[in-house]
């Protein structure tokens, strides 16, 4: 009997002490205890963001109405006119003042603005008050050059500053907010005509044998040739899949979210394909021709040619000169009176110039681009 009081009594005095214990001192105790989460709390919207939400789709619908009206009846572009002439009794109706109103004034406001430029230059254009067959013209240029250039797609590559647009359609007179307006339809015009010309340039590309598209396999033999030659005289074992993008890469890269699924699975096979296949006759070219170079020679090699290839690449863009790896590159007569290998062993300077050539291409195109998209001169580069 005293044995039973005693357990009960040892029981209810753990359970008073669990209880009364904190839970932070239990779990240091070794006992494991569920998390206490605290709820979430979402901070209230203020009353003055809650009146600019609201008020923006009105204004917007509103200023889109009257852009257009304005356009049809041959008025000149002004948003501010056409607001201030507004009925603003909607705005006082809603029966709520302070802050809300001030948020509600802000907000529609700001979506006048916008569905004005919007409504406004959807008519002009359509009655050919403004002509957009430039923006059209220059994006599908852009783009053939830059197929056939082998760059990736990339509808910014070439795009024209807004002091540019401004410039040659000579709107620098117009109101700032009609150059806005501009500038963003120019832009959107610009964008849809350069991806419709290019996806129609790769689809057109597409062997009937199923060789696939000709873009993509010649980056990635580009790609896999450097790779080859950087792996083989830095002594690593032949791994084609050691640099190889991911799916996700090769769709980014390509700009392949927008295609079917079939045409996407086939670009990612003709990449990766091609990527393989090239590699491995390269690392295999490269061992079975017995090229004798240190890692260190390797390195040094590849400086030299990225320095060189990097100043004349900007020689020739700042002069104007359209993008051509091969205007400046040496020839291998040249690369082996210029680097005193007439003396070598004739191994060491097959892999001289094989480095070289490849780090040579890779800089100088890789830094033109990089001026051509930083600081696009459309006047300097024509359409290569």
């Amino acid at each position: 009997m005293k044995k039973t009081i005693s357990v009960l009594l040892l029981s209810s005095i753990i359970a008073t002490t669990v209880l009364s214990t904190p839970l932070s001192l239990i779990a240091a105790a070794g006992d494991t205890v569920p998390p206490v989460i605290p709820p979430v709390v979402t901070p209230p919207i203020s009353l003055r963001d809650e009146g600019i939400k609201m008020a923006e789709p009105l204004g917007e619908n509103k200023g889109e109405f009257k852009g257009k009206k304005d356009a049809l009846d041959k008025k000149s572009f002004d948003w501010q006119i056409s607001y201030s002439t507004l009925d603003l009794n909607a705005i006082f109706s809603i029966g709520r003042g302070g802050e809300f109103l001030d948020g509600f004034k802000e907000g529609y406001k700001k979506g006048f603005e916008k569905g004005y430029g919007t409504g406004y230059m959807e008519v002009a254009i359509e009655d050919e008050k403004i002509d957009m067959s430039y923006a059209a013209e220059v994006a599908e240029k852009d783009a053939t050059s830059d197929y056939y250039q082998k760059l990736p797609i990339d509808d910014e590559r070439n795009m024209l500053t807004d002091k540019q647009i401004i410039e040659r359609f000579g709107i620098i007179a117009e109101s700032d907010d009609y150059k806005e307006a501009f500038i963003v339809f120019y832009k959107v015009e610009y964008k849809t005509k350069y991806k419709e010309k290019y996806r129609q340039l790769r689809k057109d590309d597409i062997l009937v044998d199923g060789e696939g598209d000709k873009a993509i396999k010649d980056i990635a033999s580009t790609m896999a040739t450097q790779d080859a030659i950087a792996d083989f005289y830095k002594k690593l074992p032949v791994d084609s899949s050691r640099h190889m993008m991911t799916d996700k890469d090769i769709i980014k890269k390509f700009d392949l979210s927008g295609e079917t699924q079939t045409y996407i699975d086939a670009s990612i096979i003709i990449y990766k394909n091609e990527y393989n296949a090239v590699y491995n006759t390269k690392y295999k070219e490269l061992k079975k021709e017995g090229f004798i170079i240190s890692s260190e020679d390797y390195t040094v090699i590849k400086e030299i040619a990225e320095v060189l290839g990097t100043q004349e690449a900007v020689s020739d863009f700042y002069n104007k000169l359209p993008i051509d790896v091969y205007r400046h590159l040496l020839s291998d007569k040249e690369i082996i009176k210029k680097f005193d290998l007439s003396g070598d062993n004739p191994n060491y300077v097959k892999a001289f110039i094989s480095i070289y050539t490849t780090e040579y291409d890779y800089f100088y195109t890789k830094k033109y681009r990089e001026l051509r998209k930083d600081d696009f001169l459309i006047d300097a580069k024509g359409y290569e």
